[in-house]
């Protein structure tokens, strides 16, 4: 409880965030890290500048008096050596020790082509994650100069293709217009990769023959190896796709009917608009005056001088606007069925249905709704074990108390 609400951003609001992503994006991922920071005591500069000149006081004592030199000045200066040790060893304290929850963009997490399912990437021997950097930035962590190397930065086309292990291919973006960004810097596709079989971690950037970092152990040692957890609420079983699809996606082909029946409603109306048709030619004065006269007007048309006015000027009869053409109540309960959220739900009327039905109709959405709740459930419960398990590690008695 304490780790969760020491987050920032808090931890709740990206958690909702995360719920959204998924619901958008068929797939939400949070990536579990340990961090612990530390910080010399401005105090401990002027004990270890204070014991350094009391040691070079003694050898100088100790070098002049070499044949006699006393016990008392040997044992004041194995005293002074070894506090001044122990003050050098403890020179930075921890500051802030504890986890860090990670929501990186859904599309940014790669699993292995031979993963069978996302929750726990089952049959994955490996899972990369993917970083756009600058070249600038890539130097500054990994102390790696891609420049020096002969790097290659993007070609000055808008995507690039790179193969990983001949096995996949993904889209590496620039930013602005091609091959850097607006200050100049070079852009630069950096890949981490966890890999299960070797148990280790590596790192790699587009172009680049080495590791940026040597492979080691994960920083943060789970049971399940991943420090990625998935959370998913349409999970289907397909041999070809493991990505679930979205809402978005579902109700993509329903909503683009629904804006298209609206439109062509509000296009009706727009063309049903009152209009008068003139037997003879009107002048443009005449025009103007019956377009913008005010209310109550007396109207003096030239062209109609002593004839019927009744005759000259007759309503143009349009087609009146049938509703029935433009319903779309059809696709709002195919929304319904497709999301679960019924109208009531959503703060709309439920056009006349009896108490029963919409009883049945909020029956069927709690159990669409209870489904991605048990979802959300057990992402937390796995999670909550792995903070558990990484805390009880990794943590200091000290932090602890």
């Amino acid at each position: 409880e304490y780790e969760v609400s020491e987050q920032k951003p808090p931890f709740k609001k990206q958690m909702k965030q995360l719920i959204r992503r998924e619901l958008a994006c068929k797939v939400g991922y949070l990536k579990l890290g340990f961090e612990r920071l530390t910080e010399r005591r401005p105090e401990d500069a002027d004990k270890i500048r204070d014991f350094t000149q009391r040691m070079a006081k003694l050898d100088q004592l100790i070098a002049d008096a070499r044949d006699g030199e006393c016990e008392a000045e040997k044992a004041e200066h194995e005293t002074l050596r070894i506090m001044l040790a122990d003050l050098q060893a403890s020179a930075e304290e921890v500051v802030r020790e504890g986890l860090v929850f990670d929501f990186p963009p859904s599309s940014t997490i790669i699993p292995d082509p031979a993963c069978r399912q996302l929750q726990g990437f089952i049959g994955a021997r490996w899972v990369a994650q993917e970083f756009q950097l600058h070249v600038d930035d890539v130097k500054q962590t990994y102390g790696v100069d891609l420049k020096a190397a002969g790097h290659m930065p993007y070609a000055d086309a808008d995507t690039r293709k790179t193969d990983f292990s001949g096995m996949l291919s993904w889209t590496a973006h620039t930013d602005g217009d091609g091959e850097k960004r607006k200050d100049g810097a070079s852009m630069c596709a950096v890949w981490e990769i966890q890999d299960k079989d070797t148990g280790m971690v590596f790192t790699i950037a587009d172009g680049y023959p080495d590791f940026l970092k040597e492979p080691a152990r994960p920083e943060v040692e789970l049971e399940r190896f991943w420090t990625i957890f998935t959370l998913t609420f349409n999970d289907l079983e397909n041999d070809r796709q493991i990505f679930p699809p979205s809402d978005v996606e579902l109700l993509w082909h329903m909503q683009v009917e629904r804006n298209r029946s609206r439109e062509a409603l509000r296009e009706h109306r727009i063309a049903a608009r009152p209009a008068t048709v003139s037997t003879v030619a009107l002048e443009d004065e005449d025009k103007e005056k019956l377009q913008t006269h005010p209310a109550n007007a007396v109207i003096e048309l030239t062209a109609a001088q002593g004839m019927d006015i009744g005759k000259v000027l007759q309503p143009l009869v349009k087609p009146g606007v049938d509703p029935n053409l433009y319903a779309t109540q059809h696709l709002d309960e195919d929304r319904a069925l497709v999301s679960g959220s019924q109208d009531a739900a959503m703060g709309l009327a439920s056009s006349g249905a009896t108490a029963t039905a919409d009883s049945i109709a909020e029956g069927s959405r709690m159990t669409s709704v209870g489904s991605n709740v048990d979802d959300l459930d057990d992402f937390l419960q796995e999670l909550g074990h792995a903070m558990g398990h990484v805390l009880l590690a990794n943590v200091s008695a000290e932090t602890v108390t």
